[in-house]
């Protein structure tokens, strides 16, 4: 389990606020702050690039899935003065539970976050993530979580209807999958992870259906506004060393917004 060290919220908070200072059309903005325990953090989110290709990223929902913020920052940090400005168009949310983050624990403290974003006004984390994100529209959502439980990657695909970029959609994740175990990293084999059929690594997964519907997720509300219309998610193995799956997310990362190239 992540240790508890309220720093390691300030410490995202200064990297950023650096990358906002050092690259061109890179914007990170305080959408607001919520106080629990005693302790305030502020909920940030960042823009990037002018290009034409529009994408959301979510880190952070659950607190205790720290690979996922980590990997974000260092993704700019290495990134942002690689053209990507003139490819894309980004906005995303850095860490959407700070609490939960600097408590080392999956929720806020109160409530798992990712089972309230259809109620949003229960929670101001919820309120203040979805307010940002209804002003946004995009084709892609990419969303970093990871499976504390796990010791093998998986990832989730949704969203896409038209069978012939299905089709070349689910070749290209595979090829990811394949790179991934290349590079000797574990990937999901068993028949299914988390409650949901698994295809050797990839979950196609159906955010209208019934159980998506009831989960309270982001992903699936954020489908049902209308916000996006393709989520790619990753489940980093939270058994497996920090370092590892932080390659892990920067490299599926990566892969992804290749693809979303062509």
């Amino acid at each position: 389990m992540p240790r508890r060290d309220p720093n390691r919220v300030w410490e995202l908070v200064d990297r950023y606020r650096a990358l906002a200072d050092r690259f061109p059309h890179f914007g990170v903005c305080e959408l607001g702050l919520v106080e629990r325990f005693g302790q305030r953090f502020p909920i940030l989110a960042g823009t990037y690039g002018t290009g034409p290709k529009r994408v959301i990223i979510l880190a952070g929902t659950h607190g205790d899935e720290i690979a996922g913020p980590l990997a974000l920052c260092e993704f700019w940090e290495r990134e942002s003065g690689h053209g990507l400005a003139e490819q894309f168009q980004f906005a995303f949310l850095p860490l959407i539970n700070p609490h939960g983050y600097a408590r080392g624990i999956r929720g806020n403290g109160v409530v798992d976050l990712n089972r309230h974003f259809d109620r949003p006004r229960s929670q101001p984390e919820n309120d203040i993530a979805l307010g940002y994100l209804r002003r946004r529209r995009a084709e892609l959502l990419v969303s970093l979580h990871e499976d504390v439980t796990s010791r093998c990657f998986y990832m989730y695909e949704s969203g896409v209807r038209d069978r012939r970029l299905f089709s070349r959609i689910i070749a290209d994740d595979t090829a990811l999958l394949d790179a991934l175990e290349s590079d000797g990293f574990a990937v999901c084999a068993g028949d299914h992870v988390d409650g949901n059929y698994n295809r050797s690594g990839l979950v196609v997964s159906n955010p209208g259906a019934g159980r998506a519907r009831r989960s309270g997720a982001l992903e699936p509300t954020l489908m049902r506004l209308g916000t996006i219309r393709r989520v790619v998610g990753f489940e980093t193995p939270g058994l497996q060393p920090l370092a590892d799956r932080i390659g892990q997310q920067q490299q599926a990362l990566r892969h992804v917004l290749r693809s979303f190239l062509v």
